[in-house]
Order: structure tokens, then sequence, then C-alpha cells
């Protein structure tokens, strides 16, 4: 294919369920690298049966999302690159087309409006992360984290209707020129799960790139599948790439003693869960998850990875709030 319009970067692990309706609703002009991350199911048959031109790389490990995009990205040829989740996908032709060539004429980062598969609106244009925020949303009430504590945008604002630059857009479907994209070398392969966007937004935006919400440009994506079938392994390595942000990105009199007081919150919340499930507060949450979010946290803390649990889809979406 010579000179296509983008190239789109789908990253599989056992997506096959929902690989048909994302492959299918890529225009035929776009270039698309599938990379496949071991699969032990039919991923790799199931895309080239619906888009039989696909570029097809086995990656031979699953080393994450951000280093199973960036080996699609050093595949692909065209100027812009579109990182798209396995279960997502383009509800039309024109929604592709917008998201490249918002890339590419506002030298940003953009990202869609994203419906989930009844039709609900399920964007979020984030926040930047900050310690006061990450801690309080641990253990808060829902009805109390407002304003800036939130960690997403409310959906009242008009960017989510008029579109605009952002922080940072949601890592399920993201375009950005590949000039720009390796400028700040790629996505940090470091965090496994989650904060990827986030990191590579930063970056980006300390050499002038800024994020920018088309929302003219739809997505549907199936928001909390995998969430709902590990959501234990989702808490940790959600605290995981969050202690492991703060490492990196803060200086230690801040992340040491975040990360600690998050250590400690999850701990207590899961002490407590016998009272939070007879109250109401945060009963969605187990005794368990919070264990095991406290056990990412350390991970990610001392710099260490876990492993995706068999079966597991690529990129589970972000633990509910």
């Amino acid at each position: 294919m010579s000179n296509p319009p983008a190239s789109v970067v789908v990253v599989t692990f056992n997506s096959a369920p929902t690989l048909a309706d994302c492959m299918t609703s890529i225009p035929a002009e776009y270039e698309v690298i599938v990379v496949d991350q071991q699969s032990s199911d039919s991923s790799v048959q199931t895309a080239l049966d619906h888009r039989p031109d696909a570029k097809v790389i086995r990656a031979g490990a699953n080393r994450g999302f951000g280093a199973g995009c960036n080996l699609g990205a050093a595949n692909a040829t065209s100027d812009v690159l579109i990182f798209l989740n396995p279960d997502a996908a383009f509800q039309s032709p024109e929604s592709v087309k917008i998201l490249s060539e918002s890339a590419a004429q506002n030298n940003a980062v953009a990202g869609p409006r994203i419906l989930d598969s009844c039709g609900a609106d399920r964007t979020r244009a984030r926040y930047w992360s900050w310690p006061v925020a990450d801690i309080v949303d641990v253990f808060a009430p829902n009805a109390l984290i407002v304003g800036r504590l939130l960690r997403d945008i409310p959906p009242t604002d008009p960017v989510y209707t008029e579109g605009g630059d952002v922080p940072f857009v949601q890592g399920s479907c993201m375009a950005v020129s590949t000039v720009n994209f390796w400028r700040v070398g790629g996505f940090d392969e470091r965090f496994f799960l989650y904060q990827e966007e986030e990191v590579l937004a930063r970056r980006l935006l300390d050499v002038g790139v800024k994020n920018r919400l088309e929302p003219s440009a739809v997505v549907t994506h199936l928001v909390g599948r995998s969430t709902s079938q590990f959501p234990e392994f989702s808490a940790g390595q959600y605290f995981r790439s969050l202690a492991l942000s703060l490492i990196l990105f803060r200086r230690k009199l801040v992340a040491l003693p975040t990360i600690f007081t998050l250590w400690v919150v999850l701990q207590l919340m899961a002490v407590l869960t016998p009272l939070r499930k007879r109250i109401g507060w945060r009963s969605e949450r187990g005794r368990i998850w919070y264990r095991t979010a406290a056990a990412g946290l350390i991970c990610g803390a001392r710099r260490r990875t876990a492993d995706p649990p068999p079966s597991s889809p690529m990129r589970p979406t972000a633990p509910s709030r």
C-alpha cells in the first residue's frame, strides 16, 4: 500500500471475540498493522479473515500495550499513526479521516468521542494526575469527588460537544503524527498497562504538541469488558503504573509519601470491607481488590512488573470509579 493516509496499529492478546468488528471498521485505504503478543486463541486468523491485507507482526511475548504499539509504529509506513484497541471500532470512515487529519494539521494527539456497545457516551477527557486526587480517589465516596479531584473533565464541559484542547485523551483510540510520536521515543515501555497515554502526552507537551478531543469522530468501545473479567489484576496493574509514574516523574519528597499514604489507605479499606459493605461506602470493591491494589503499588514502587492473566484481553479499561 503506497502512501496510506494513516497506519492503524492494533495490539492483540487473545482478542479474537472482538477483532472482526475492529478490522472491518477500518477503511480499505488505511494501512492496518496487527501486533500479536503471543495469543493462544485465533486472534491472528480472525484479523486476516476480516482484513487480508493487514500486516501481522508476531511479537513473541506479551510485553505490554506500549511495547506492542511501539513495535507496530516501527513497521508503519504512513505519516500518521492511529492506535486502536482490539475491542474498539470506528463508527464511520469519516471518523478515521477526522482523527488522522486533526493529528496532522493541528500538530496534536487527537482522540474521538467514545460510545459503549449500548450507545452510551463514555468519552473521558482526563485531567493530569496529581497526588491529592490519587489519594482521595481510593477512599472518598464518589459523590464527594468533585472539581479538580476528579480524574475526568466533567461531562457537562463544552469540550465534549465542541472539541478542543485537553490535557490528554483516552488510549483506546488516539492519532498522532509519526514524526511527533518518535520525537519523544514513543510509548514508555516500562508501563505494562495504564498511564501510557498520560506519560506520552506529558512528553509531547514538552515539545509543543497538545492533545485534542474531536467529538465528531466516533468510536464504539466495549468499555469494562476486560475489567469485569479480571478486576483484581486490573487493580494491581493500575496501581503498579501509578506508583511507577510517581517514582519516575515526581520528586522523591512527593512520590514516596504519596505512595506510602496510598498503601495505608488501601490496606485500611481492605480491613474495613465488612463495614463498607453494610453502609454502602465503596461497596463495589471487595477486600481482595484493595489488597491486590496495595500489592501492585509496592510492585510499581520497586519497578517490578507482573505477567497478565492467561486468556485476558490486551488492555483492560481503568478500574471503575
